[in-house]
């Protein structure tokens, strides 16, 4: 039987319980690491012990070594082996990051790539890697070899697509709009379209346009005719599926992102005749944040490729400026 340690809301000493459960066997696994890792090259042995030093609560490892026993494996040391090939991933992706992210220190300590170099780290990043998947092979498994390979996979995708958008828009944290859209002056707006019932003066029905706001969602409408503007000028359908939401960007954001997001020119076209009896209904979300919300352009949309495109300004200042442009108020 595997052992379960029962999760608790506030528990200061979950680590050592977590610890405790599996035993001399994380000291195992930090063994096990030292000796896969050995060279007669100076300079591995170096980088290597310098960085395992660096510490660390080895919780990837923990967590491998706690599934195993709580899963009732108990003999032999395949846990233990399978536990620092996880370990070594994690610290190769570490010498790697420090390296793409120009890094001086780790946990307080100066990183390796500052003392030995970038090109050394990468090679022995690299190094963790190979005697992984080394140790990976020996174990035999290829449920086992699939799912770390896949994994390692997937971690090098995700460190690639960091460093291709690094400079347009780096990461903002997921709730970075939260507070500004609580209590904000978003608005539901129901739109009703007349049925037609003699020869329009043209196709389009609502004229080509951006929104003011930062984004707009649009779960459908009742009929077709919304069209949004590709950049290469051509015009496409925008026509969502029953669980598909339109989302649009809306000129706050494009200026927010220093045109990194472009606001997403839309515009609504006549239905074919004999569709003209059916009226039409949309009801879009226009998410406005609260007026004192800064619109300056984002520090990581600003770059010497891409100075600074607007002045700074205020969502409620933005606001009113659009609205007197449109004439829908008066100076």
């Amino acid at each position: 039987m595997g052992s379960v340690i029962p999760l608790k809301k506030e528990v200061d000493n979950s680590y050592l319980e977590l610890v405790n459960l599996v035993g001399n066997k994380l000291n195992d696994v930090n063994q096990q690491i030292k000796y896969k890792l050995a060279s007669e090259i100076n300079l591995i042995h170096k980088m290597t012990s310098y960085h395992l030093k660096s510490g660390g609560k080895k919780i990837r490892p923990l967590l491998t070594l706690s599934s195993a026993k709580l899963c009732g494996y108990e003999n032999g040391i395949r846990d233990v082996n399978l536990a620092a090939c996880v370990e070594l991933i994690h610290n190769a992706t570490l010498l790697h990051d420090d390296v793409i992210d120009n890094s001086n220190l780790r946990r307080g300590i100066k990183t390796s790539n500052t003392i030995w170099g970038n090109k050394s780290s990468i090679l022995v990043g690299d190094y963790l890697l190979s005697r992984c998947f080394e140790m990976m092979v020996e174990d035999g498994s290829p449920e086992i070899l699939k799912l770390l390979s896949s994994t390692s996979s997937k971690i090098a995708q995700g460190e690639i697509s960091q460093l291709e958008y690094k400079g347009e828009i780096d990461i903002l944290e997921e709730t970075y709009f939260d507070h500004w859209a609580r209590n904000g002056n978003s608005i539901l707006r129901p739109i009703h379209y007349p049925p037609i019932t003699q020869e329009p003066d043209g196709a389009v029905r609502a004229g080509a346009h951006g929104d003011i706001n930062l984004i707009t969602l649009l779960m459908g409408a009742s009929t077709g005719g919304l069209q949004v503007l590709r950049k290469d000028g051509k015009w496409i359908d925008a026509i969502p599926e029953e669980d598909e939401l339109v989302i649009n960007v809306g000129d706050m954001l494009e200026r927010h992102t220093n045109n990194k997001l472009r606001s997403t020119i839309h515009r609504v076209i006549n239905p074919p005749k004999e569709e003209w009896e059916n009226p039409r209904y949309s009801i879009p979300f226009f998410m406005h944040p609260r007026s004192e919300m800064k619109l300056d352009c984002l520090d990581e949309c600003v770059s010497p490729e891409n100075p600074k495109q607007y002045e700074d300004i205020t969502a409620g200042e933005f606001l009113h400026q659009r609205l007197v442009e449109i004439g829908l108020i008066k100076k």
